[in-house]
């Protein structure tokens, strides 16, 4: 009896500490970690470009809440990486391009990428900044192809779009685009 109480003292403190650690470690899943989460999706959904050709943006778009974990401990975390990637596998013949996935927080505190909110179409040449607005929507900056009418050629010109997640999916997002200096709306 005496033994099973001194297990019981000594198991009771290890168990506490295994717990904050664990809770410790739950709470720091990172935007490296999302990237590397869409990064073994990739792996297996497309065709990823050479380890070197990689690129991966991401950014954390929604904080847990308290309000979220009365399910199974699901903490609502949401993470935006936009990849790019050879989605039909057809080798760089115009299907290579960027794709925007969402990686969340789920039950148990398992990560993982929502398939279900599908990419709202990116086109973009060159990502050069992803952020979170005032407002908490998504912001890509970046380079694309824009022709000029009349021009007979096209110009990379700096596009910036917005875009929000409602009902699980993306809005058509709202930006614009810089021609010569100014500002052109595409909405």
């Amino acid at each position: 009896m005496k033994n099973t109480i001194k297990s019981a003292v000594c198991t009771v403190p290890i168990l506490f500490s295994s717990m904050a650690l664990a809770q410790q470690h739950a709470t720091a899943f990172t935007v490296e970690d999302a990237e590397a989460q869409v990064e073994a999706f990739g792996e297996l959904s497309s065709c990823m470009p050479s380890e070197e050709d990689r690129k991966f943006h991401a950014v954390k778009i929604k904080e847990n809440s308290s309000d979220d974990m009365d399910i199974l401990g699901q903490r609502g975390e949401q993470f935006a990486v936009v990849w790019l990637t050879d989605m039909l596998c057809l080798g760089g013949s115009g299907t290579t391009g960027w794709e925007l996935s969402v990686v969340e927080i789920g039950a148990a505190e398992t990560p993982f990428v929502n398939y279900r909110i599908q990419s709202p179409g990116l086109i973009f040449q060159g990502i050069k900044r992803v952020a979170v607005s005032e407002f908490g929507r998504l912001v890509i900056s970046g380079t694309t192809y824009d022709p000029r009418e009349g021009s007979g050629k096209w110009d990379f010109v700096d596009k910036t779009m917005e875009y929000s997640i409602y009902d699980s999916e993306w809005d058509k997002g709202y930006g614009h685009i810089v021609l010569d200096g100014v500002k052109v709306n595409l909405n």
